[in-house]
């Protein structure tokens, strides 16, 4: 238990460092462009300026997808030591595995439906305040 809690710990904090990393090449990408002698340097903050979010709208949905895409890795990864118990138990109790996996798997059907609607939902939500408030940051 001691180890997989020191493992959660650093890979928490490289993942926090690696997310700062891509936030501050994004945010400073956008305003110090590599090619803004050549006159194609100011592209981005044009498309920025005339978009409904500012940079702070563009980082904030590419942390929250960086932030989606390490928690379903490291999800993956940490349940992939349960399934590997998988066929141990199906050669010592077949008759559980056979009653029980077909109701496992409706309700996880069952669960995933309910959370994607849920999640549709908040997404709309939070793009309708997102929008909100960059329109709002604008206006200051």
């Amino acid at each position: 238990m001691l180890q997989r809690t020191v493992i959660e710990n650093v890979n928490g904090y490289v993942f926090g460092l690696t997310a700062r990393q891509a936030e501050r090449s994004m945010r400073i990408g956008s305003f110090f462009h590599k090619e803004a002698s050549s006159g194609g340097g100011d592209l981005l903050l044009a498309a920025i300026h005339g978009s409904k979010f500012t940079v702070e709208g563009y980082t904030d949905s590419f942390n929250s997808i960086v932030g989606f895409m390490y928690g379903t890795i490291e999800l993956k990864l940490f349940n992939l030591p349960k399934l590997l118990l998988l066929p141990g138990m199906v050669m010592s109790q077949p008759w559980l595995v056979v009653s029980v996996l077909p109701a496992s798997v409706v309700l996880d059907f069952g669960r995933a439906r309910v959370i994607t609607t849920l999640t549709k939902r908040i997404e709309a939500l939070s793009r309708e305040i997102q929008e909100l408030a960059n329109r709002r940051r604008k206006i200051e």
